[in-house]
């Protein structure tokens, strides 16, 4: 997800819209091929009413084709060739992708469909945990992101404040509202209802969480001077969403809420995470001014004109003739 999606998204509207994506996939080649690739798709734990929802929006297709096979495979918004599969040019205008191994299905698919990638984790369990370790990790980064956007008025006293107007109860509101959501998203990944009264088992922590602890420490870090604040700021929205967005999927994954010993754990890790995205964030911010005048010793640097260059010097009478 990117950055401006997120920070502009105000509704569950798009989760149920991602959650009941419909998509119609091809799968083509031998039986053998097919019968690898469903299984890549759905796991070795899919019960016997995922695999028919699952194959609702699949077209599968086994060698030798028939004229009917490729016409069935021509309407697939996308198809993925196995080994023996059909010639590109037989199942045109649909779209297709080459799969030669059934570990290169889902990352290939997750990276050609994008948009898919919930519908595809809520219809094949294969996909959830990368999906949803995926959806934790950008909403994570974007966070952290927000929060030293949100910091750098006071990380640069030379900043004019508004610049970027935003306040603590409007920074804290968007933390907590891209926490909720990807709560709500991780639901649709695990084949949940994705409406909000039905999960408020799960947002309810994650509201407190937000207006809680976070807050204060939120508001102790701002007092820090300088960019250690917004370090410190991007730090804390980063393992606060981190664990938040960890303890929903353990949740959804197990029926189960994390004990207080994986909670620990989490936290060590979302803390190590969180301290490379941010360093990373912090250097870029860090150069941008370096960007506004190349250095002294750059070749692109424009230099001033010597004393002597641009005077038309006039040229002899006789050179002329």
């Amino acid at each position: 997800m990117k950055f401006l999606d997120a920070v502009g998204e105000v509704t569950t509207r798009n989760v149920a819209n991602e959650a009941n994506l419909r998509f119609y996939l091809g799968l083509a080649g031998n039986s053998d091929a097919v019968r690898r690739a469903e299984r890549a798709m759905f796991g070795y734990d899919a019960t016997e009413a995922q695999i028919r929802a699952g194959r609702e929006l699949l077209e599968i297709r086994t060698a030798p084709f028939s004229r009917e096979d490729l016409d069935r495979l021509s309407m697939c918004q996308l198809v993925l060739i196995l080994p023996d599969g059909p010639p590109l040019l037989d199942i045109r205008p649909a779209p297709a992708l080459m799969i030669s191994h059934p570990h290169d299905l889902v990352p290939a698919l997750l990276q050609a469909r994008p948009a898919w990638r919930i519908a595809l984790a809520r219809y094949f369990p294969a996909f959830r945990e990368p999906v949803a370790d995926r959806l934790i990790a950008d909403i994570s980064r974007i966070n952290a992101q927000f929060s030293l956007l949100s910091a750098i008025p006071t990380a640069f006293p030379g900043l004019p404040p508004w610049m970027l107007p935003v306040t603590a109860p409007a920074d804290i509101l968007m933390l907590t509202k891209n926490q909720m959501l990807l709560v709500l998203r991780l639901a649709a990944v695990y084949g949940l209802d994705v409406t909000p009264k039905r999960r408020l088992t799960e947002l309810i922590p994650t509201l407190g969480t937000g207006f809680g602890w976070r807050a204060i420490a939120r508001e102790l870090v701002g007092l820090v001077p300088g960019g250690v604040g917004a370090a410190m700021k991007g730090t804390i929205a980063f393992t606060g969403t981190w664990v938040a967005g960890k303890a929903a999927q353990h949740y959804f994954r197990s029926g189960y809420q994390p004990t207080r010993e994986q909670m620990r754990v989490l936290y060590e890790e979302a803390a190590e995470r969180a301290r490379l995205v941010v360093q990373h964030a912090v250097d870029r911010v860090r150069r941008l001014p370096e960007k506004t005048e190349p250095p002294a010793d750059d070749p692109q640097r424009e230099l001033p004109p010597h004393p002597e260059e641009g005077i038309d010097e006039e040229v002899p009478a006789a050179a002329s003739e």
